[in-house]
């Protein structure tokens, strides 16, 4: 470490007498330091990283010296000591970095320039082109680039991203939340905290940006259609109203952007929303009337009381439509009738008369009451299904898949899909390919469901050990220096083993360094069931029953 410190200090000697220590000559061995180090000893690359500092009059000096040499160093390693070098000198180069092919590299090059408020490269993260799969420090970052630069430009592009409903929904909340601020910029950075300086500025130029898009920034989770409707009021975005009565009675329009319309009224609050509700109760799309019943619950719960138990029992109502009508009775306020109907209901689960599509919802709505505290409860709701996850508890000794059988029917495949690309807690992509796109620690998505059936699919997310795809399975090599490598096996020759980790990166063992291996558990996350409601579950798996061509 002093060594490599010392070079910034020491005269560099060269067969040319006037060669200087800023000269390519003098940054080699500290880039061939970071070359060898390939970033395992972060000591010794915070060693080469300050004596590039040290030695670097011009940061500009640095980064033309690395691309000279770039033939030679172009390694990730040297590449993100260069990009900490630069960054502890406030270089305005940084953001040529900001599409690297490594992306802790565009990390890093993405908070050097928004966290140290190097307005100069800003521009260029303010560009940079976000898909789910980029890393979110480097998302938030690109939002927050253009909230800080704020020209009509800049909130277009905000816009259009809180309307794409392929992003994560938190992120397009951000989005929303940020043009809400746009008039009056907080005094403190929303990512870092730090004082910033942001001059007041028309709220004109964020309405604007976001009227082409004003009923797309409505779809998704609540979480996006509560800022929705938060940047709405505070920008006073009179429009909205109308655009999405518009939207929710045109039947052109895809079903669940105009369930999300009616909601989105129902979220403002808007003069609209009685007229929407008139129009759509009877509507051919029995997504959309189901949607009515959710929100005239809200409404009138007294009637809502009397409607949907009956609606439950005709015949003639649609799946979804029950399905939403357990939801709505589940968010009831304390009523006698609705604790009765759901009684009778369970009951009717325990004798096997409850068909497969619905057996989550009624589990759903009774635990929801059971489990608000503020209820008084009129029928034994909470013995029935003590009962019947006992039952379920009980069968897990010879099917151990017992408690989630209620998941493999009657799921919602279009949600199922945002969840698999869009959710970061369960975020697929990061080990699975789909459509060309995501990691390869997994096998591909598109497919899985040519040969495997819901059972497969469903043992895959409960219990990933069980049956692992063949050519996925996962080893555990204890190397003679006492360390050890876990991963999918690659590939294995008499010299070498290659490994995949769950980061998805590729670990090249020596046969001859190897001093056992065994058989490891499947890379899949044992716990990501845990990181999804039954529903949601229930969704993803509906997804993945769609999925049954393989990507040529």
């Amino acid at each position: 470490v002093v060594a490599a410190t010392s070079l910034a200090y020491a005269k560099y000697v060269s067969t040319d007498e006037k060669a200087d220590r800023t000269s390519d000559n003098a940054y080699a061995p500290l880039f061939d330091l970071l070359k060898s180090n390939a970033d395992k000893d972060v000591y010794l690359r915070q060693a080469a990283v300050q004596g590039l500092v040290t030695m670097t009059k011009n940061p500009g000096d640095l980064h033309t010296a690395w691309m000279g040499m770039k033939k030679d160093y172009d390694t990730p390693a040297v590449r993100m000591g260069v990009v900490l070098a630069l960054r502890r000198m406030e270089c305005r180069m940084l953001d040529k970095f900001l599409d690297d092919a490594e992306p802790k590299i565009v990390a890093e090059a993405a908070r050097a320039i928004h966290d140290q408020n190097l307005m100069t490269p800003m521009e260029g993260l303010a560009k940079v082109a976000c898909t789910p799969a980029t890393d979110d420090a480097v998302t938030f970052r690109m939002l927050s680039a253009n909230f800080k630069l704020g020209t009509t430009e800049h909130a277009d592009r905000l816009a259009k991203f809180a309307a794409d409903v392929s992003a994560k929904d938190y992120l397009r909340a951000t989005a929303l939340k940020l043009l809400a601020d746009w008039a009056k910029p907080s005094k403190r950075d929303h990512i870092t905290g730090c004082k910033q300086e942001l001059a007041d500025r028309d709220a004109v130029v964020a309405v604007t940006a976001l009227k082409p898009v004003l009923a797309k920034i409505f779809v998704g989770s609540n979480v996006v259609r509560a800022e929705a409707a938060t940047t709405a009021k505070k920008l006073g975005l009179s429009d909205a109203g109308p655009l999405l009565l518009s939207t929710v009675t045109d039947s052109k329009q895809p079903v669940n952007l105009r369930v999300d319309a009616l909601y989105a009224l129902e979220e403002l609050k808007a003069k609209e929303l009685d007229a929407a509700l008139a129009t759509s109760a009877n509507d051919s799309a029995d997504k959309l009337r189901g949607a009515v019943n959710i929100v005239n619950a809200k409404k009138d719960p007294k009637q809502a009381a009397e409607k949907l138990p009956a609606l439950l029992m005709d015949a003639k109502a649609s799946i979804i439509e029950r399905q939403m009508a357990f939801e709505a009775l589940g968010k009831l306020p304390e009523n006698k009738a609705v604790d009765s109907a759901l009684a009778e209901w369970l009951t009717f689960y325990k004798a096997g008369k409850v068909g497969a599509e619905l057996k989550l919802d009624l589990l759903d709505a009774a635990k929801a009451r059971v489990e608000n505290g503020k209820l008084k409860l009129h029928a034994p709701l909470k013995e029935l299904l003590k009962e019947i996850d006992t039952t379920a508890r009980a069968g897990e000794a010879k099917d151990g898949l017992s408690r989630y059988r209620e998941t493999l029917q009657g799921g919602d495949a279009e949600k199922g899909r945002e969840i698999v690309v869009n959710n970061a807690a369960v975020y697929c992509l990061r080990c699975h390919k789909l459509d060309g796109q995501g990691g390869e620690v997994g096998p591909p998505l598109n497919g899985v469901a040519f040969e495997k059936n819901a059972d497969y699919l469903l043992e895959s997310i409960v219990l990933p050990s069980k049956s692992i795809a063949k050519g996925y399975e996962s080893i555990q090599l204890a190397l003679l220096d006492g360390s050890s490598v876990t991963g999918v096996l690659k590939s294995r020759t008499k010299d070498e083993i290659v490994v995949m980790t769950a980061e998805a990166k590729i670990v090249k063992v020596k046969t001859a360094d190897v001093d056992g291996e065994k058989p490891d558990k499947s890379a899949m996350p044992e716990d990501l069931y845990k990181k999804m409601s039954k529903k949601e579950m229930r969704d993803v798996l509906a997804y993945l029953a769609t999925l049954k061509t393989p990507v040529k």
